[in-house]
């Protein structure tokens, strides 16, 4: 382990592990204030498992951190996860057993989130002979603690394209640092690799792909629709949603499900033809939100044709929302969190 401060000039090591295997790399978990470690752990026969190993200090996390067997014991490493029994395998060599092959995590918003890099063979011996790429994909998963991941879907969100000619037709591989934010969307980045006739684990790219910023999922409606939260307390003063609908209206309600006088549906100003990221809802009560201050509530949205990814609150009529902001973007807080600059 080294220091920089600009990425070009290195301090001397500080910190040195024992023998690791590749693909083994850090995170920082600001929930927790801990450095982890994501440690490849187990043979080829046993899946290319996960360890994890954690500390507060990362050059204690680096003297601590080495290679173990499935039936190591250590009492600063445990297995992490094993590939799951809803792992997807290679349509051609189905009777291989999926794995994990790396597993990256960066904190956004609340959240941290997980890339998985989805191995699904052939072995490298086989793809020596074959003159093919092993298939990895990359997936995702988030938690809410940085230790406990939950997959939504076992499918990737980058794949492969068996395309003659493209740069990822195999051997895709995570990248940690990213989601980065560039304006309205979300840079995602891996490497991937072209098949070949030269060397069978050769011509590494990097790809990027885009994703509408917090579009990871929607409630959608077809016509008109309606979605009512669960209790929230209020602890700010704007109020924004990120969708894209042709008619949107929002109602605040009391614990109880009574709507709050001047935050009703009809005190709300409509938005048509929305299809923003940050978009600041008003009433035309003009009641401050500020009067919720502390009070239990519930939120009643009211769509029309379209899509509703996030809402919340802010101190800031910017709209900035207090949340972590993965890897980054031009324009953003360096301290890492959603808020604007001094």
């Amino acid at each position: 382990m080294k220091y920089s401060k600009d990425g070009i000039h290195w301090s001397e090591g500080v910190a040195q592990s024992g023998p690791v295997g590749d693909r083994t790399t850090v995170f920082y978990n600001p929930f927790t204030k801990k450095w982890a470690m994501s440690l490849r752990q187990g043979a080829k026969a046993d899946g290319r498992s996960r360890g994890y190993l954690e500390n507060e200090d990362p050059e204690m996390a680096v003297s601590v951190a080495h290679s173990l067997t499935n039936s190591s014991k250590d009492k600063n490493i445990v297995l992490w996860f094993t590939p799951s029994n809803k792992e997807l395998v290679h349509p051609e060599f189905p009777d291989v057993r999926p794995a994990i092959y790396n597993f990256d995590a960066m904190p956004y918003k609340s959240i941290m989130l997980g890339f998985y890099a989805m191995w699904k063979g052939p072995e490298n011996d086989v793809c020596a002979k074959l003159g093919i790429q092993k298939r990895n994909e990359i997936g995702m998963g988030y938690s809410r603690d940085g230790f406990h991941f939950y997959r939504p879907t076992y499918e990737p969100v980058m794949g492969v394209n068996e395309t003659e000619g493209a740069w990822n037709w195999g051997n895709m591989q995570s990248i940690i640092g990213v989601p980065l934010i560039v304006g309205d969307s979300l840079y995602l980045y891996s490497s991937g690799r072209m098949k070949n006739n030269i060397m069978w684990d050769g011509f590494t790219s990097t790809g990027m792909a885009t994703l509408r910023r917090d579009g990871f999922v929607s409630m959608q409606t077809s016509g008109q629709g309606s979605l009512t939260t669960e209790k929230i307390k209020f602890d700010s003063i704007y109020f924004f949603v990120n969708a894209e609908v042709k008619g949107l209206q929002v109602e605040i309600l009391d614990e109880n499900g009574k709507v709050i006088p001047g935050f009703s549906k009809k005190e709300c100003n409509v938005m048509e033809n929305l299809n923003s990221t940050c978009q600041m809802v008003t009433w035309a009560s003009g009641k401050e939100l500020s009067s919720l201050a502390g009070r239990i509530v519930k939120i009643k949205f009211y769509v029309t044709d379209g899509d509703l990814y996030a809402f919340w609150i802010s101190p800031w009529k910017t709209g900035e929302n207090r949340g972590y902001t993965g890897g980054g973007g031009p324009g953003l807080n360096p301290a890492g969190i959603d808020m604007p600059l001094k």
